[in-house]
């Protein structure tokens, strides 16, 4: 369980997993180690720097992390705007999150989908698009909870591949839970 773990130190540029039964606590972790719930005890070092100190959230640390829960949110709209929707909030042009969002559907074998309504994606193809939602906006930590849960063989096949080809590409430290 989360709380008994008296020590973690996530080693940069390498790809991690957590496993475990079904509530040991996994993803209560992703929610701590994606900087979006605070520890209720001890404390928590993004960097060196203590991520809630006084009890509130740094941003400093946030924008190097994004997560890809279990059963990603994808909005109403295009398979491109959902790709696109963390650079636009981040205040990237239009063009330029557009170029970015298509490079990683590529990369998750997402092009020549652009067009396509996010939610008429199979599940394995949606966990594709978060992936690469979160990839391009080239996280230096990215979290995964289950990240092939709830597909079939294929694209559990593909989803460990693209997060092997993520790693090698962007070397992107990588923390998964199964």
């Amino acid at each position: 369980v989360v709380q008994d773990i008296p020590s973690l130190d996530i080693e940069r540029r390498k790809i991690h997993f957590f496993v475990g039964p079904n509530g040991a606590g996994k993803t209560m972790m992703m929610g701590l180690l994606s900087l979006l719930s605070p520890p209720t005890e001890g404390k928590l070092v993004f960097d060196g720097v203590p991520v809630f100190p006084s009890g509130r959230s740094s941003p400093k640390g946030m924008r190097k992390v994004t997560l890809v829960s279990q059963d990603p949110y994808l909005f109403d709209a295009t398979v491109l705007a959902n790709a696109t929707y963390g650079l636009r909030r981040q205040g990237l042009p239009g063009r330029e999150a557009r170029a970015a969002a298509a490079e990683m559907l590529s990369l998750v074998g997402l092009r020549g989908m652009e067009d396509r309504k996010a939610r008429t994606l199979s599940g394995g193809e949606g966990k594709r698009l978060a992936i690469a939602r979160a990839l391009a906006l080239r996280p230096e930590v990215m979290l995964l909870d289950e990240p092939t849960a709830n597909v079939d063989a294929a694209n559990v096949r593909i989803v460990e591949d693209l997060l092997r080809e993520a790693h090698a590409r962007f070397r992107t430290t990588i923390v998964a839970t199964t």
